[in-house]
């Protein structure tokens, strides 16, 4: 499944419009999440999207013993964010990434990504009266959103690296540092002693 939408980035507004141009109030039709339905579809979708991501094997346990709740209320203002305008100000790839960076210590990666993605249109496809071309460029929209996860795995597995490879200077120090350390004290006492018998 390719994009058609480029990726969003840092400062720049993105409308998800099906004519690419910078609609206006007159133009809120164009909006894709007018086009799916408006808010009700969206938060239908959001529903049934959680019900199928509770059951999955592969992404229920990253919500295990969390609000699940306040987590749909997050994504479906998220979603009606990316469905309609990005603000200017928003920098997606921080926005996203720095509210992720626990789950990325946890193992979250773009093969999860992909599957929340997967789950999301399959929810969409459930909803009466929504379009399959609206729901492949929603799918598109979700699409553009991969790099970040895949920027967000890299850098969570170079901070295990670092600390993987302080915790083994550690372990080499106490290894092999504290007793050579040691013997050069017992060595250095050693001639002290050996002077004063002189």
């Amino acid at each position: 499944m390719s994009s058609s939408i480029p990726l969003i980035s840092r400062n720049k507004r993105m409308p998800t419009a099906s004519n690419g141009s910078s609609s206006g109030p007159g133009a809120k039709d164009h909006f894709l999440l007018e086009r799916i339905g408006g808010s009700a579809s969206l938060k239908l979708a959001v529903d049934e999207f959680y019900a199928l991501l509770m059951k999955d094997e592969m992404l229920s346990p990253f919500f295990e013993g969390v609000n699940i709740h306040k987590i749909k209320w997050h994504v479906y203002n998220f979603m009606s964010m990316i469905l309609t305008w990005i603000p200017q100000e928003i920098d997606m790839s921080s926005y996203i990434g720095s509210r992720h960076v626990r789950l990325f210590d946890e193992g979250l990666c773009e093969v999860h990504f992909d599957r929340f993605a997967t789950l999301f249109v399959e929810s969409l496809r459930t909803v009466d009266g929504i379009a399959t071309a609206d729901v492949e460029e929603a799918a598109n929209v979700l699409t553009s959103l991969r790099p970040i996860f895949v920027d967000g795995a890299t850098a969570a597995r170079e901070r295990r690296e670092t600390r993987e490879a302080i915790q083994q200077r550690r372990d080499k120090l106490m290894r092999y540092g504290i007793p050579a350390v040691a013997a050069v004290a017992v060595i250095a006492l050693a001639s002290i002693v050996i002077k004063k018998k002189k």
